[in-house]
């Protein structure tokens, strides 16, 4: 007898001869979260029909046992194997195994240790991907992100390649650098951002918190023994500003110190987060703020950027501009 024949006659079918289309071995490659589309056929029989009878598909994909069609959307990653049989209406059957192997484009990465200054992309590697591509970064529930200074956010997305997806989960805390309150006579220093953008970003922030640092607040006026601050030489020194509220210092802002003597300017208050550092008084009797607080640190630097928010973006979840 020929393999792949069986003698139908007694059933008034004749015999047949099932060849499966293609043959056995790799099908299309697939590409993960992309439409797949293949087909397998069987030619030399009538009212052929088609299953599954080891193996399985990649995720997401389905097998139409009258047509051969395999179609969907893979899922996941990876090569599969499975083999298929064709049966025809006289009964003659034949097999092959197939496989399907879908390249990856979906890269997920889990933040689970508090840190400082977190770079997304050196996460991820330094990833080459575009169009297609996914990086998707989860910050585990009691993890705090923070800065070690001002001039850097605590986190920065990095230069994806253009047309990947960068998407951000966020369950934990993302805090900018408090600004230092001035000494007598100068300024507050600015809060530092929380995050900073270099590629468009998506961001569930649904049970995550994002405080850019408060400003540092003005120093006081000091107070010179006559108008021109001559006679005697001596002076009457400003409060120093407060501290603002920020990852170094997260329980609450500074009040700025009074000025000596009681003659001398006090200090301004540190800013919460996400808000600015307050003006140092004036000395003597002279009515009005002194010097400048520092800036609020940004809750999001968008750096040019657009990002598209799943959820959080409110006033308790995120504190400080997204500008």
């Amino acid at each position: 007898m020929i393999p792949g024949i069986k003698i139908a006659a007694l059933i008034g079918f004749a015999p047949t001869l099932l060849t499966m289309s293609p043959g056995a071995g790799a099908l299309t490659s697939g590409v993960q979260n992309a439409a797949y589309s293949a087909s397998i056929g069987a030619t030399g029989g009538t009212l052929v029909t088609y299953a599954i009878i080891s193996g399985s598909l990649p995720a997401g994909l389905s097998f139409n046992g009258t047509t051969g069609a395999i179609t969907g959307t893979p899922t996941g990653f990876g090569g599969s194997s499975f083999t298929i049989r064709a049966s025809d209406v006289s009964g003659t059957t034949t097999m092959a195994t197939y496989t399907i192997t879908v390249d990856r484009r979906v890269f997920n990465y889990v933040i689970s240790s508090p840190a400082t200054n977190v770079n997304l992309f050196t996460v991820a590697g330094n990833p080459a991907g575009g169009p297609g591509y996914q990086y998707i970064f989860t910050i585990n529930a009691g993890v705090v992100i923070g800065s070690a200074s001002t001039a850097t956010r605590a986190l920065q997305t990095g230069a994806f390649t253009a047309g990947a997806l960068c998407k951000l989960i966020n369950h934990g805390s993302i805090f900018g650098k408090e600004g230092l309150g001035g000494a007598a006579d100068a300024s507050g220093s600015p809060g530092g951002d929380a995050m900073g953008l270099n590629c468009d970003l998506s961001l569930d922030n649904t049970d995550g918190f994002i405080f850019g640092g408060g400003g540092g607040g003005g120093g006081g006026e000091s107070y010179y023994s006559d108008a021109y601050g001559t006679i005697d030489g001596g002076t009457t020194s400003g409060g120093n500003g407060g501290k603002g509220q920020g990852f170094g210092n997260q329980s609450a802002a500074e009040a700025g110190a009074p000025g000596e003597s009681g003659v001398a300017g006090a200090g301004g208050n540190g800013g919460a987060w996400g808000a600015a550092g307050s003006a140092s008084g004036r000395a003597g009797y002279v009515v009005g703020a002194y010097v400048s607080g520092g800036a609020a640190g940004k809750a999001v630097d968008l750096g040019g950027h657009a990002v598209t928010w799943l959820g959080g973006n409110d006033a308790t979840h995120v504190k400080g501009a997204v500008s």
